[in-house]
């Protein structure tokens, strides 16, 4: 290959990779944060969601690729308790997504992940283009004791985590 034919299809290269659209990962981010806050009051919490008094509030992010922008979180009440879901980002190693859920010294991690994954090697295993990194997504606990794990959505691993966080 000559210095001119390599020249000419680094720029064909260049020419064809996707730009990077930070409006579509913001929009992208804050409809996964929606789907998560759904999931919570018609799945995972369903018929306790309403007796919980959701408080939804916008927050502005910064993230450094993204500039600021803004994404709902939610407070929930039991009794004294008070759980915040807050979004932390989407621009971020290891996920695609995260939210944080605290109640006074106590917080737990939601992560956006491929629907496979189990652990975070098996996650960056399953991402090997950037046209996976956004297919098959769904949002996992994870669970740090011991090895970091992470765990499926469920009635009964949401209702459980409510209860620790809660206590």
């Amino acid at each position: 290959m000559s210095f001119e034919e390599f020249i000419k299809a680094k720029q064909e290269e260049a020419k064809s990779k996707r730009t990077f659209d930070k409006d579509a990962v913001i929009t992208r981010y804050q409809n996964y944060v929606d789907d998560f806050y759904h999931s919570l009051q018609n799945n995972w919490l369903a018929g306790y969601f309403e007796s919980m008094q959701p408080q939804f509030n916008e927050i502005t992010l910064h993230e450094d690729l993204l500039g600021d922008y803004t994404v709902r979180s939610l407070i929930l009440t039991i009794g004294d308790a008070q759980i915040q879901f807050k979004p932390i980002g989407t621009v971020l190693i290891g996920t695609c997504g995260r939210i944080d859920a605290i109640c006074n010294l106590r917080k737990g991690m939601f992560i956006l992940v491929n629907e496979k994954a189990r652990t975070p090697r098996s996650h960056t295993m399953k991402v090997k283009s950037q046209e996976n990194k956004t297919k098959n997504l769904v949002w996992k606990l994870v669970n740090e004791r011991g090895m970091m794990s992470f765990i499926d959505l469920t009635p009964e691993s949401m209702q459980q985590f409510i209860m620790e966080i809660a206590r």
